[in-house]
């Protein structure tokens, strides 16, 4: 029997369907593997810390212990501090007209709390437009305590209504505004690692892929590097490829960007540079191997 084709918002969907208490993220936040904001450090990374949560990210509440609770998002489960969310309806959280932050940030501007920032791939739901800005509903914690404000975003902002429509020369162009910005393993931070970056970058299009590298690269066959193919081999594939579509490594993700004279091109959110950045696939990777040397899958998403 064929396998049914992948419904790129069937995760999220089947999120929303599920039973129980609802919240909102108010800021930044995490998914900790454990209720506790001890580290457990392996090659300068928290391994306790499972996934970093954007403001206004819907969430389903499993357990409360007080300060923390045991939580999940459409893409990941963990424990989140219990003053970094707002209980909500879940009704409240699915909106027919929404926009979505399609740059590194996007500011508004909160009365009674300044400005309010909001990173790639958030979605704010759309109250109204008035004079050159959108009225959006964002939660928020002011002095009176957590509640919905409604938020002003000039329309000069990198936002838009909905949904950006995909293409891979969008795709390419939206990854690009994010070079410079902060690598951030897991997302303890704010900022984003290699598989956080792809999979919000998808989300300005409607697209849900998972969060980590590995189930990323499960979700269609792409086509598959053996090791002991030559430079010309590898090469001769890569030529093949749409800028867009992902290179898989172990355990890592790039984007390809394609091929100008004799050198490849990736753009990657890279632990070494400490930011997202594009390099070239011969430029070394950890263990002094060439990125060209580590690819095994190449993958097309939409």
């Amino acid at each position: 029997m064929a396998a049914e084709p992948w419904n790129p918002r069937a995760q999220r969907e089947a999120f929303f369907a599920l039973p129980g208490e609802f919240a909102i993220a108010l800021r930044d936040t995490v998914l900790r593997k454990k209720a506790s904001w001890k580290e457990w450090i392996v090659e300068g990374c928290d391994q306790n810390q499972e996934s970093g949560v954007p403001p206004q990210e819907p969430l389903r509440i499993l357990s409360d212990n007080g300060r923390w609770l045991l939580a999940e998002t459409y893409y990941a489960r963990g424990y989140v501090p219990a003053a970094d969310i707002m209980r909500v309806q879940k009704e409240s959280l699915r909106q027919a007209a929404f926009l979505t932050v399609t740059g590194c940030h996007a500011m508004g501007e909160c009365s009674g709390q300044g400005h309010i920032w909001f990173p790639m791939g958030v979605y704010l739901p759309l109250e109204g437009e008035r004079d050159n800005h959108y009225l959006v509903r964002a939660a928020t914690r002011g002095q009176g305590g957590a509640g919905w404000k409604t938020v002003r975003v000039a329309k000069t902002e990198d936002a838009v209504k909905g949904y950006l429509p995909y293409s891979p020369q969008a795709f390419v162009a939206l990854a690009k505004k994010q070079i410079g910005h902060l690598y951030d393993w897991g997302g303890r931070w704010g900022g984003l690692d290699c598989s956080a970056l792809v999979m919000m970058l998808y989300r300005c299009f409607g697209i849900f892929v998972p969060r980590n590298s590995a189930q990323q690269a499960a979700i269609k066959n792409g086509v598959l590097l053996e090791k002991n193919m030559t430079i010309g081999e590898r090469v001769a594939i890569l030529d093949k490829a749409r800028p867009g579509d992902l290179l898989f490594m172990p355990g890592h993700v790039a984007i390809w960007l394609g091929k100008k004279g004799n050198m490849l091109y990736i753009l990657h959110a890279s632990y070494t540079a400490g930011e997202i950045c594009a390099v070239s696939m011969n430029v070394n990777h950890k263990n002094a191997q060439e990125f060209l040397f580590k690819l095994e899958k190449i993958e097309r998403i939409p």
